[in-house]
């Protein structure tokens, strides 16, 4: 009786759980390779942001590379005409991999607030990969690995 209460009660917190992150929007040419992505505390060394490569610490140069994505993200994020009128605002969440090349792939928003606001952060992520020099890849090992990171975006009409 009682692992049916737990399967059951597991099965719902999977089915709220799937509708309150809404649908996921993705990247139309996701990478092909299967590769293991890391995140911040998996490397031993971040991703550099151009520019980022001045400071000396990995703690510094951390700091500085989500500083200078989310600055960068938030002044290419363009807002829909629609979401604008229609007065749509909140926060969207876009997951990206930092390829080993350096270029963002495979974006996708993991929890979004209206289709044309969820789009137009999937579009300024992917303008990443317009700077004219690219990020730096994490690194094991001295080897560029993939790296995975999720960016909040706030979508506040000004």
């Amino acid at each position: 009786m009682k692992k049916t209460a737990f399967i059951g009660s597991f099965a719902l917190f999977v089915f709220f759980t799937g509708n309150a992150v809404g649908q996921v929007y993705e990247d139309v040419n996701p990478s092909d390779s299967k590769e293991v992505t890391y995140k911040f505390s998996e490397v031993a060394q971040s991703p550099i942001f151009p520019g980022c490569e001045q400071y000396s610490s990995e703690q510094e140069r951390k700091e500085c590379f989500m500083k200078s994505v989310t600055t960068y993200v938030a002044k290419n994020f363009i807002y829909p005409d629609y979401a604008r009128k229609n007065k749509i605002e909140g926060k969207i969440f876009v997951e990206f991999i930092i390829d080993t090349d350096g270029s963002v792939t495979d974006i996708k928003v993991v929890k979004g607030v209206h289709e044309t606001l969820d789009m137009a952060a999937i579009e300024a992520v992917r303008t990443l990969n317009n700077l004219e020099q690219k990020i730096i890849p994490a690194k094991l090992e001295e080897k560029p690995v993939k790296f995975s990171f999720v960016i909040p975006i706030n979508a506040r009409i000004k």
